[in-house]
Formats: C-alpha cells, sequence, structure tokens
C-alpha cells in the first residue's frame, strides 16, 4: 500500500505553519498502525509543506535523500514552489514515482491511497492507479467548505478547486470519510467506510509529567475550564469568550491555548478578565497533561457552518482520551454515539454557553470524574487507532478481492 500525502516527524511538524499537526498526527498515526498489520506494506509518496514563494525563500523543493517515517522509507517528490507551477510539478512527480512504485510491486495486490483529494495529489493518484491497474482510495479528511472566501482573482482559482475536489471523489474505488454527510453528498453509490479519527492508546497510559507552580496553584484552588487548538472564528472562540464572561463565578478559570486568527481577541478578554489565561502554543505531551488535570474540556465550535458537516472534530478524540469530562455543541459530524459521552451545549449563543457552563461545574466532582472516566473507556475501546486501522484493512481488501457488498460505517 502506498500513502500518498504531506507528511512530516511530528517534531518538525511544530515548526512549521503551513503544516497542520491534527491532519500530520492523523497520517502518522494510521501509517504505523496499517504497517503491524500482517500482509501490509506501507510504502509513503509525500511532499513536504511549505509556504508558496515568495511567503517563504524556498523555490525548489528538493526529496531529502535518507527520510525515515517510522520503520519505513518516505519517498518525497520535487516541486517548484510558485504559485501554480507548485501544484503541476508536485503532480507530475508524485504521477512518476507512482509508477516507479506500482512496478517494483507489480506482482502484489497494489493500493493507493491518497489522503485528502487536492489537485496536486488526487490527480496523479488517479491516473496512476488507471495506468498500472491499481486500486485508488481516497481518505477524506477535509473538504473545501468553510475555508475559501472566493473573492478576486484568487477567488476563481477556489472555485475551481472546489468543483474540482468534489466532483473528484466519486472516480476512486472506494472512499474513506470522517463524516457519513461527506460519503453521502460527495461519492453517492461508492464504497464507503467512515472512520472519525482514532486515539493513540500510549498517550492514555503515559506518565502525567508535571506543570508549572503557577498553573499547579490554580488547579488546586479553582475550577478550570479549558480550550486546546485553532484559535479561529471558525471554532466559536469569540463566542466561548463572551459566554465565559457572563459566568460570575470568582473560582471559575478559563485556559486558552493554541494560536490562530483570534489570539489577540483572547490576549483582549484576558487583559479584562484576570480569570481568563492565554498560555500559547504548547507541545503536545504538555497539551496532554493540562487536559488530564482541568475540570472540563470545551469545544464551542458553531453547528450551523456548512463545513461541519463534513468534518469531526479532532480535538474531540483527544479530549475523551483525556479522561476529563468534556462540553461540546451538537455537530452534525458527530455520530449519536458520542453524546452519550460528553455534556452538549444546547443553545448556541453566548447566554447558552454560560448556562451550559454553570450546569457543568455545578455537578459534584466524582459524578464528573465517573462521566470522564466512561468516555475514556468508550474511545479507548471503539476508537484507538488499532481498532480502526484494521477496519480500514477489512475495508481495503474486500476492495482488492471484491467482496465488498454493503455499505461500512
Amino acid at each position: 500500500m502506498n500513502l500518498v500525502g504531506g507528511v512530516i516527524p511530528e517534531s518538525e511538524a511544530a515548526l512549521e505553519k503551513t503544516c497542520s499537526q491534527a491532519g500530520n498526527r492523523f497520517q502518522l498515526n494510521l501509517l504505523a498502525r496499517l504497517s503491524e498489520i500482517p500482509g501490509i506494506h506501507m510504502s509513503v509518496t509525500s511532499f513536504r509543506p511549505a509556504m508558496i514563494f515568495p511567503r517563504s525563500s524556498l523555490i525548489i523543493q528538493f526529496p531529502r535523500k535518507k527520510y525515515k517515517l517510522g520503520d519505513y522509507e518516505q519517498s518525497q517528490v520535487w516541486f517548484l514552489n510558485v504559485l501554480i507551477l507548485k501544484q503541476i510539478t508536485m503532480a507530475a512527480s508524485i504521477f512518476l514515482q507512482l509508477l516507479v512504485w506500482a512496478f517494483v510491486h507489480r506482482r502484489h495486490r497494489r493500493v493507493m491511497l491518497v489522503y485528502n483529494v487536492f489537485s496536486a495529489l488526487s490527480i496523479p493518484t488517479l491516473l496512476a492507479a488507471w495506468a498500472t491497474g491499481s486500486i485508488a482510495v481516497a481518505l477524506i479528511a477535509d473538504t473545501p467548505h468553510g475555508c475559501y472566501s472566493y473573492k478576486g482573482i484568487k477567488g476563481l482559482l477556489e472555485r475551481l478547486d472546489y468543483f474540482q475536489q468534489t466532483r473528484v471523489m466519486r472516480c476512486f474505488s472506494g472512499v474513506i470519510c470522517l463524516t457519513k454527510q461527506t460519503w453521502d453528498d460527495f461519492a453517492p453509490g461508492r464504497p464507503g467506510l467512515v472512520v472519525e479519527g482514532g486515539i493513540n492508546t500510549d498517550e492514555v497510559t503515559e506518565p502525567l509529567r508535571e506543570v508549572n507552580f503557577a498553573l499547579a496553584e490554580e488547579l488546586l484552588h479553582n475550577r478550570v475550564c479549558m480550550y486546546t487548538g485553532d484559535l479561529s472564528n471558525l471554532n466559536g472562540i469569540p463566542m466561548l469568550l463572551k459566554g465565559f464572561a457572563l459566568v460570575a463565578d470568582p473560582d471559575v478559570r478559563l485556559w486558552l491555548l493554541g494560536r490562530g486568527e483570534c489570539e489577540s481577541v483572547v490576549l483582549d478578554a484576558a487583559a479584562h478578565d484576570p480569570r481568563i489565561s492565554f498560555l500559547g502554543f504548547l507541545p503536545n505531551d504538555e497539551v496532554r497533561a493540562l487536559q488530564r488535570r482541568v475540570t472540563v474540556l470545551i469545544n464551542p465550535r458553531p453547528s450551523q457552518q456548512e463545513f461541519t458537516k463534513y468534518t469531526f472534530p479532532s480535538k474531540l478524540l483527544e479530549y475523551l482520551q483525556s479522561g476529563t469530562p468534556v462540553l461540546t455543541t451538537r455537530l452534525p459530524g458527530i455520530p449519536a454515539e458520542y453524546y452519550q459521552h460528553v455534556f452538549p451545549i444546547e443553545t448556541e449563543t453566548t447566554e447558552g454557553i454560560a448556562e451550559a457552563l454553570r450546569r457543568t461545574l455545578s455537578i459534584p466532582t466524582a459524578e464528573l470524574r465517573e462521566k470522564g472516566e466512561s468516555a475514556r473507556e468508550f474511545v479507548v475501546r471503539d476508537k484507538s487507532w488499532q481498532a480502526q486501522a484494521r477496519r480500514i484493512a477489512r475495508f481495503l481488501h474486500s476492495l482488492t478481492d471484491g467482496s465488498y457488498l454493503s455499505p461500512a460505517a
């Protein structure tokens, strides 16, 4: 199997602004667990994320010679890092590498699994699969909904990309989607599988690392609510801040971690309310340590946005694996089975956020802890990367041997 995507070591992803850490971890975890399954030999054809020239000084991205991800070699592609030429040269490089890979493995059943259906990835993958008699499968973690403004000349390219991405999904032999809505709307009738993501069980059992003295003191004397992730309007950060301001309890704290367009809004709120703290962008192990210690974790993403039908919030799985109770809006991309393990925000207004916080924080500590532990048991049992990789492997096997009969969810 060959995973086509943009994946780099996690230590480097934290330093690269154009790299989605959530998407990178998704690919790394999937690679690690699929490679553990007997009969699957993993290869990787990947590009290195980079800001387009002149926002970056890089004009030509050359592949590294010996680049390791786990126990398998990664083939990095080269490209000209200039608008439009980047997509064309990247696509050509991916196509050629896949042809070589397919020839080397010509005596085996071959699956080309592309992570997301951007033009520079999906089109060369489909062409290479057709030319070599391989199976092409799309793993759709992101759709263009919600990330384009469609304004000016750039908007024309965005519309073309939207058209391409939403049409090309039905050209694959199978699709793996984060939500059933993506499958139903863009690849109806195609073999499919719904996989929201997964958790790394090693992180669940890792030793609880220390936090600094000031944070430990706040945790000792207050009930702490925390948000971790992208600080953006799309994730409801302004609404969360305004809602928290309506909670009058002086012994309640709100911590926010991450980076994004709303950093200045968070800093302004913290300047006016000493109960609010912006902790910045921290390494993943430090984030997990705090997630396991606070009182409540919050996912305030508004559900009215169209893209919420086609995305599953990766932070929700991270939250649930911490064993800390979770307060979340009712997003259409979250399967019903999750809601018995979380506290829902029923009304998506500032007062609705405040009421949900008051209601949740009034619950006795023992009951909150029981809710969090039950949620952790649920995701460890049903949503580990080991379990999800086995489901994906069975699905891909059903495509290669022709045994796929009915929709899998």
